[in-house]
């Protein structure tokens, strides 16, 4: 069995409201990710978090935003600290899964527990 996924003008014409999955690599997904990570950085005492992958990525037509879903863990380098993210190893046993949307009222949350 072979498939295809619809184009997004073909999803647009049966459900105009319908989020469209996005590449990871589009510049608002970046956005979202980068702002969603210095925030919980900012908001977590201590140890600096890295991204491990990004699961999913939407185009939210209404209200217009960009919604993904990601991966990060801890490190062993602190968030005060941290002059060169790259020397920074992840520590496995620590890793949240994180939603974030931009824009609005912006919170990361933690979705998940730690692994």
């Amino acid at each position: 069995c072979h498939s295809t996924p619809d184009s997004a003008e073909d999803v647009r014409k049966l459900c105009p409201r319908c989020p469209l999955l996005t590449p990871f690599n589009d510049t608002n997904v970046v956005h979202t990710v980068n702002t969603a990570l210095a925030a919980f950085n900012t908001q977590n005492n201590g140890t600096y978090f890295k991204l491990v992958e990004i699961s999913r990525a939407q185009n939210v037509p209404l209200p217009v935003s960009t919604l993904v879903e990601f991966v990060i863990a801890a490190t062993d380098c602190t968030a005060k600290e941290v002059t060169d993210p790259a020397k920074c190893n992840l520590l496995a046993e620590k890793q949240y899964h994180i939603t974030a949307r931009i824009p609005g009222l912006f919170i990361p949350q933690r979705t998940g527990a730690e692994r």
